[in-house]
């Protein structure tokens, strides 16, 4: 929408414009893919713009090589670069990027006893993120399963659904259970250090 536009009503409704990426009509009703995501990127915060941008991802609505294909402006480049299909929903996302904020690194989807795991942080603190549409009635068994078996090969895991898990910094973060003590220590000075700051931000 052009700035000079006399008729407009913004209740209820957020009014911006801007340049995209690709050109379109006049009288186009539907943005491509592309010009929906220079939006969101300069519209909404960067935690649920990125969100969206996986979102699009994860659901084959834009191949990761377009991404990296276009010439970005502003925060859209920043998120061209962390944008990935790691992540199964919104809510890994955002946990991703308030561990990423508070320097910890999260490994995603590392497979271990043969099932991936939604989160590994240093070598033994496993973290299992699980949205409300996601893991019900025997598929949620088999989840429990799974997880009991890590816990007899020595690993801690951490299981939170969008009701428990922390995604805002930090006081929300401190809400999580003290349980990295409890895992074995890792031999790897890099995961040893992000232990240490894991159990800084708790």
């Amino acid at each position: 929408m052009p700035p000079t536009a006399a008729r407009r009503d913004p209740t209820g409704v957020r009014l911006h414009w801007g340049v995209a990426p690709m050109p379109v009509a006049r009288t186009t009703l539907i943005e491509p893919v592309i010009n929906v995501l220079a939006h969101v990127a300069g519209c909404a915060a960067p935690a649920d713009a990125l969100c969206v941008w996986e979102s699009a991802l994860r659901k084959g609505a834009v191949q990761p090589g377009v991404l990296t294909g276009v010439r970005w402006r502003g925060s859209a480049q920043q998120l061209a670069a962390l944008a990935s299909v790691l992540s199964d929903s919104g809510l890994e996302t955002r946990f991703v990027v308030l561990m990423r904020g508070l320097g910890v690194e999260v490994r995603q989807q590392v497979w271990i006893d043969g099932h991936p795991v939604d989160g590994l942080i240093g070598e033994r603190l496993v973290v299992q993120l699980d949205g409300f549409a996601h893991h019900q009635g025997a598929d949620r068994r088999r989840d429990l399963r799974a997880d009991a078996r890590l816990v007899l090969l020595g690993y801690t895991v951490m299981l939170h659904t969008t009701a428990t898990c922390p995604t805002q910094p930090p006081g929300q973060a401190k809400r999580m259970p003290r349980t990295q003590s409890s895992a074995r220590p890792s031999t790897s000075s890099s995961h040893a250090s992000s232990n240490a700051r894991w159990c800084q931000a708790l």
